[in-house]
């Protein structure tokens, strides 16, 4: 008599296990944040473009950010963050920990440097959309521009110290 095979079912519940906990985590401190960040950024979204991985199954957005206010990191005027999804071709694909940018959106982002002149969001939802005095981030609530820059300029200065 052949014994079952529970490779799937074993494979099946580490997947699951993996991912309840990446989407359980706590939101990181604005502190951890900035000092995780490569690049703190304001600027407006002035270019969105979508393409093909190499086996043609996912789709990859680059999003072009002109920068306006450099807080930590860069010192170009523009920089490209890649995202998870994008529609290409007629298709739509969406990645669920990945944020929406919209052009001319003005935005806040904590990003980490990728191989090349490519950023990606520190953590997932890292995005804050700058909505007349408020950054909102679906994730950590809304906070206030000014009062949320300055905490992130204070954090970045005690960081420096440290060094």
């Amino acid at each position: 008599m052949k014994k079952p095979d529970y490779s799937p079912l074993i494979v099946i519940i580490f997947v699951f296990a993996f991912i309840t906990q990446l989407f359980s985590q706590e939101p990181m401190s604005t502190e951890k944040l900035v000092k995780e960040s490569d690049v703190i950024a304001t600027g407006k979204v002035t270019k969105i473009k979508c393409e093909w991985n190499r086996p043609k199954d996912f789709i990859w957005s680059y999003v072009t950010l002109e920068i306006q206010n450099q807080l930590k990191g860069c010192g170009g005027k523009e920089l490209i963050i890649k995202e998870g999804g994008g529609e290409l071709d007629g298709r739509k694909c969406e990645a669920s920990y990945a944020d929406q940018y919209k052009i001319s959106e003005p935005v806040l982002v904590f990003l980490k440097r990728m191989p090349g002149s490519i950023y990606r969001l520190t953590e997932q939802h890292r995005k804050y959309k700058i909505v007349g005095e408020s950054a909102v981030n679906n994730t950590r609530g809304k906070k206030y521009t000014k009062q949320f820059l300055n905490e992130i300029k204070t954090l970045i200065e005690k960081q420096a110290n440290k060094n």
